[in-house]
């Protein structure tokens, strides 16, 4: 390979000049680190810490040393470390692993050593800033002819860094060593691709231009998921500058993205148990958004999406109370759950993934099959769930009962985002709620012949239902359990699952053994990112009309599929499905339609699927006008944007805005008695639409009809 600007001759590559003689690998860090043929057992005292490690994390490395020892988890790697060249080392990856060993006792580990360059003839700051000036238009040329070489892009840090913190950096990490200073001269080296980056790695490594090479991209990404590679090139008089070399979605959203206000939040309530909880979602946050720039999804997001995340992030910065960063991690969640659609972290797992597949096949063959998903696998947690639904489930196993979440809580939490409300389903009969919850149980409503329950508790409100029996659905089983025909109610979950109205809405969390339970295939088509009805979706829609615009909800929300029969059926009967809807349940949904920052993905699927203008049948005569479309769209975006921004969006402004073109060909009265017809106004809401129609004032920011 061709020296990249002939500067072979001039470049130093460093080797270990010190012999380590360590006595017998600790028993303690042998239960939990492997050795390697690269690794060299170093004593626990000749090692520095480069981070701060809360007690947390020393205790979760305890445990995986624990796990490691029984065999549960395999050993990690060697610790990394570089050559501080004054007979200490400077951890690089593992001070988690450090810190719990050293609380362990252990004697001493396996270290892999890393040599650290150093600029040559340096022992002041003076003296390393005035070799650096005399090179940095020497480094610029170096990475302008880098960038055409590998074709990729470049920023240079613009000057010198700043003394101060190069003096904190020096006399924290350093001893005060001037000369172990490598990134006063610093540039970035931007690509497209995991795959680019690589490649230029590959020909450094081929090069002795380049040293110390440190792959923090498949070797030692950061727990955020901020992935880079750093290696350092020596110049002409013996000054070492650092190169970045960053995939160019990392780089923008680490940079311009919000990444540093998460990171600060994080940052300055590490040592707030209360806040622990929030600076995890802070942490998941960052991980999301790292994997979605790896993969590219970054780059196309919008500025103003951009825009609106990163003032969230800043305003999360400050935060000190649960209270004031639930609010807008709940928001952050919402832009990353909309933005990204990434995959969710619970199918990372490979053991997950083989149970559902393998399950799969048998629910294909035989109508259902059970899956249990047990608790050390996934990442529902019972410290995470509400204190009341324990009380509640704990009551219930006291008097001999079974207790199981599901529905929308379940699916939330395996996609990574906070659920809002929690439902219960129980094999106890309707007189056993009545005495186990005398105290708490009020009728919530009845819906074909069934009363449901909710418990009222002093800060929330939790649904509960009593399992279900779905003779009509039995036609989808192979093999049809033993059930009481006479009974709208079993002690059969399978029966239960079976009058859910979507397959990933029918899994369950186990509230006695922390199981995740799955008959139908849900979680199967959760990750595939399918809508599937539990039965024949005509049958489904037509018994219960509520699923179908819960269906098209769940499209425009995460955008999904339907599955074959779904899309099928939507397409040839969605009139016949929309006229048996209530006007009461269109009203339910509206609010998550075009409410909660989806109103614009909302109407593209309703107007898809040509249920628009059953949803607004005043203007059904015009909504397929290109004018008509274009200004729904400005007027989704507009919802969309007074979300994103903070602001409460009621039906009411939904429903004048997509109304309010309507006003060309009929009067406020006629338009809002034929919207009547299909949507059940609450109190006070015919007025308020009919008022934001006459005057108009709150709609004007979207004009052009």
């Amino acid at each position: 390979m061709r020296k990249l600007l002939n500067l072979a001759s001039i470049l130093v590559i460093f080797s270990c000049s010190q012999v380590i003689n360590a006595a017998e690998l600790d028993p303690i860090s042998a239960a939990g680190i492997a050795e390697t043929e690269d690794s060299q057992i170093i004593s626990m005292d000749l090692l520095r810490v480069t981070e701060k490690v809360t007690p947390e994390e020393v205790q979760r490395a305890k445990i995986n040393i624990a796990k490691a020892l029984r065999g549960e988890l395999p050993k990690r790697e060697p610790l990394t470390a570089v050559n501080r060249r004054n007979g200490t080392y400077c951890i690089f990856d593992g001070n988690k692993t450090y810190s719990a060993l050293k609380e362990m006792g252990a004697k001493n580990v396996p270290v892999k050593i890393v040599e650290w360059p150093y600029t040559k003839g340096v022992k002041t700051i003076d003296e390393l800033y005035a070799k650096n000036e005399a090179v940095e238009s020497e480094f610029k040329s170096l990475i302008e002819s880098l960038s055409r070489e590998l074709g990729a892009k470049y920023v240079m840090r613009p000057g010198l860094k700043k003394r101060a913190r190069t003096i904190e950096k020096t006399e924290k990490e350093l001893n005060g060593n001037f000369s172990l200073i490598c990134d006063v001269l610093a540039a970035s080296l931007l690509f497209s691709s995991e795959e680019k980056l690589y490649e230029a790695v590959n020909k450094f490594k081929a090069d002795n231009s380049f040293v110390m090479i440190l792959d923090r991209w498949r070797e030692h990404p950061r727990p955020n998921g901020y992935r880079d590679i750093q290696t350092n090139v020596m110049l002409s008089n013996g000054t070492v500058a650092e190169i970045q070399l960053h995939h160019e979605g990392i780089f923008e959203y680490s940079m311009h993205g919000g990444d540093h206000y998460l990171y600060e939040f994080e940052r300055s309530n590490i040592d707030n148990q209360e806040m622990q909880p929030y600076t995890k979602r802070a942490e998941d946050i960052q991980r999301a958004f790292f994997k979605a720039a790896a993969d590219g999804k970054y780059l196309n997001i919008s500025q103003q999406v951009k825009e609106s995340f990163k003032a969230l992030a800043k305003e999360l910065a400050s935060q000190k109370t649960p209270e004031g960063a639930d609010v807008i991690l709940n928001r952050l969640e919402m832009i990353a759950s909309h933005e990204l659609n990434s995959t969710p972290a619970f199918f990372d797992n490979p053991e997950i993934n083989i149970l559902i597949n393998d399950n799969y096949e048998l629910v294909k063959q035989n109508g259902y099959a059970e899956l249990r998903i047990p608790e050390r696998l996934h990442n529902i947690k019972r410290e995470n769930i509400s204190p009341n639904v324990l009380d509640a489930a704990k009551r219930l196993h006291d008097a001999g009962f079974n207790a199981y979440i599901v529905g929308g809580v379940i699916r939330d939490s395996i996609l990574g985002t906070k659920p809002n409300d929690y439902d219960i389903t129980t094999d106890a009969g309707i007189d056993d709620l009545k005495n186990i919850f005398a105290d708490t149980l009020k009728v919530h409503g009845v819906a074909r012949g069934v009363t449901y329950y909710l418990l009222k508790y002093p800060n929330e409100i939790i649904d509960i239902a009593i399992m279900r029996n779905v003779p009509a659905a039995f036609h989808r089983l192979k093999k049809v359990p033993e059930f009481d025909p006479e009974s709208l109610f079993s002690k059969n979950l399978l029966f239960d699952a079976l009058e859910r109205d979507l397959t990933f809405n029918a899994v369950y969390y186990d509230l006695n053994t922390g199981d995740i339970i799955d008959f139908l295939g849900g979680l199967h088509d959760l990750r595939e990112k399918i809508i599937v009805t539990p039965v024949e979706p005509d049958i489904n829609l037509t018994n219960d009309s509520r699923i179908f615009i819960r269906a098209l909800r769940f499209k425009a929300q995460y955008g999904f599929r339907f599955s074959d029969e779904l899309e099928r059926a939507a397409r040839n009967n969605y009139m016949k499905y929309m006229k048996l809807l209530a006007p009461s349940e269109l009203a339910f949904n509206f609010n998550k339609l075009f409410c909660t920052g989806y109103a614009r993905k909302s109407y593209e699927v309703l107007r898809d699927y040509k249920v628009f203008e059953c949803v607004f049948p005043s203007v059904k005569d015009i909504c397929g006008t290109e004018k008509y479309i274009n200004y729904a769209e400005r007027a989704s975006d507009f919802l969309d944007n007074k979300y994103k921004s903070g602001e409460e969006i009621h039906n009411s402004l939904v429903i004048a805005l997509m109304l309010k073109p309507a006003l060309e060909y009929h009067d406020v009265k006629t338009i809002l008695d034929e919207q009547s017809s299909v949507y059940e106004f609450s109190k006070g809401e015919r007025e308020r639409i009919e008022k934001l129609l006459t005057s108009q004032e709150q709609l004007e920011p979207v004009a052009g009809f």
